[in-house]
Order: structure tokens, then sequence, then C-alpha cells
């Protein structure tokens, strides 16, 4: 006959088994659930960009409380931007992107041809033909400027500066105006100014974004900040 000590250690040893096992296949199966939760997220906050901003394409990898986000071909305040990156943290039981997206760093790339694409089709800045050239150093730009001071004017336009990034967009700053090569008085400049800036506004991004500094190159002013690449279930669209 067995000894009872050796028929508790079968069971327990049983007990252990069969414990060992549920483990085993249970960790697979969370794992699929949080990778089905976290692209479910993903292809929510895809399409809602898609949605809000009609973007060429989208990518949204989504990892728990984080997101990264690249967006390409979308406008933004009426002008086309080449693309925006955003690292994420996120509410993912959130109902819509203004209150999922809690906090974000961002990356944005606008190209000179976009930048001049709008004002060709937008003339309430009162300029027609306006024109930008970006460099590493700022902008130069020209065009022809009409306007009503004490009496309709209408000049040809030459300006320099530089974009500068503000909270709720980018900027141009530091700007000389020049009719016939003088530079104009600064009570002009600023009228001019405010038909003009921003030359792009951020604000009408639904969710809190910071970008650290702006960089001017030949053809291209890029919005940068420290984003670090994020790894799990992604989504993708394109239009």
């Amino acid at each position: 006959m067995k000894s009872p000590v050796r028929g508790r250690d079968g069971l327990r040893s049983l007990a252990l088994l069969l414990l060992g096992a549920l483990v085993l296949f249970a960790r697979p199966h969370s794992a699929m659930g949080g990778d089905a939760d976290n692209l479910k997220t993903a292809q929510w906050i895809c399409d809602a960009l898609f949605s809000r901003f009609s973007p060429e394409e989208a990518s949204v990898t989504v990892n728990g409380q984080r997101a990264f986000v690249t967006v390409k071909g979308l406008s933004l305040d009426g002008v086309r931007v080449e693309r925006i990156r955003l690292d994420a943290k996120i509410d993912p039981s959130a109902k819509d992107l203004s209150s999922m997206v809690l906090f974000s760093r961002g990356e944005l790339l606008l190209l000179e041809k976009d930048i001049n694409s709008y004002f060709a089709k937008n003339e309430e800045s009162g300029f027609r033909d306006l024109r930008f050239r970006l460099t590493p150093s700022g902008f130069e730009a020209q065009g022809i400027y009409s306007a009503k001071f004490i009496f309709n004017i209408t000049v040809r336009l030459k300006a320099n500066g530089v974009l500068a990034l503000k909270p709720d967009g980018i900027y141009l700053d530091q700007v000389g105006f020049f009719v016939e090569g003088r530079r104009q008085p600064e009570f002009f400049t600023n009228e001019v100014l405010r038909s003009l800036n921003p030359i792009l506004s951020t604000s009408d991004l639904p969710f809190p974004v910071l970008f650290k500094q702006v960089q001017m190159g030949d053809g291209y002013v890029a919005l940068i900040s420290d984003l670090i690449p994020l790894g799990g279930p992604t989504a993708r669209r394109v239009r």
C-alpha cells in the first residue's frame, strides 16, 4: 500500500504541473489580447486622422499608452504639409482624438513648393505672384502687393528674413520689405506681416504637440524634436 505522504506529494506534483500548463498557455493568449487591443486603437487613430486631415498616407503604432504616428501629405490650415511625426502619450479608452492624445512631441516638414502653391491659390493676403525661396540662412520672397492705406497702392515687394517657431505655428520674422531697393518703414512692414502670419498655423491640430526648434534648408523648413521610434502593432492606410 502507498504511503499517504507519497500520495500527497503526487497530488502536489500534479497540481504544480497543471498550474504550469495553465500559465504556459495563458501567456500567448494574454499577449495576443494586448496586441489585438493595441492594433484596434492604432486603426482607430489612423481612421480618425484620415477623417480630420485627408492625408495621402498614415501609419500608427500603438504599444499600451504610447503611440507613434507618421502622417504624409496632409492639409493643415489649408497648407499641404509633407510630413508630421508624433511620439504621443495616449489614453486608449478615450473616444476622440483631442482627449486620447494627452501629450506629444512632434516633427513637421513643410516644403517651399507647398508654401508657394498655397499663396498661388489664396490672394486674401493682398499678394499675387508671391514666391518664396527657402535657404539654410532664411527666406527670400517677392510678389505684387496691393492694399489701401491713405490711398490705394500696388507695388512689387521683395522681402527677406527668417522663419520662427511660435506656440501656434511658423511665422515670418526679422523681415525687411523692399520697394525698388529701398527698405520700407516699420509700420508698413507690420501691416504686411499681419496679412501673412502665420505662414502655417498648428492650432488646427486637435491635441497638444511640442515642437522644440525650427530648422531651415534648401527648399524646406522643419520643426524638430527628440522622437523615439516605437515597436508594436501598426495600422497603415493610403489614400
